[in-house]
């Protein structure tokens, strides 16, 4: 099964974006954005619920699961986005889901 997904930081257009701008980008072309940053994109999901501004989702990684400096990473994180597209738990917008 293929996906589409997009590396904010393969993309010079989106690898400047402030953590704002870039949930706004995602949402404009219907994506979720992942992210291990849970303070800023928390607290940014939870600014836009409190003006009523819609995004497609956020999923944030857990640094000790996903940990960069283990040997299974990054095969372990893509294993469990493929089973988060494959089956998701949630459906519409404006969600957050810790992975």
């Amino acid at each position: 099964m293929d996906f589409d997904v997009v590396a904010a930081a393969a993309d010079p257009g989106l690898a400047l974006l402030d953590d704002d701008s870039l949930l706004a980008a995602a949402t404009a072309n219907g994506r979720a954005v992942v992210t291990d940053n849970a303070r800023d994109f928390g607290r940014i999901a939870r600014e836009w619920a409190s003006f009523g501004q819609h995004h497609a989702g956020v999923i944030i990684t857990s640094r000790r699961r996903f940990n960069r400096a283990m040997a299974s990473y990054p095969g372990n994180l893509v294993r469990a986005l493929s089973q988060f597209l494959r089956d998701p738990p949630v459906e519409g917008s404006d969600w957050v889901l810790w992975l």
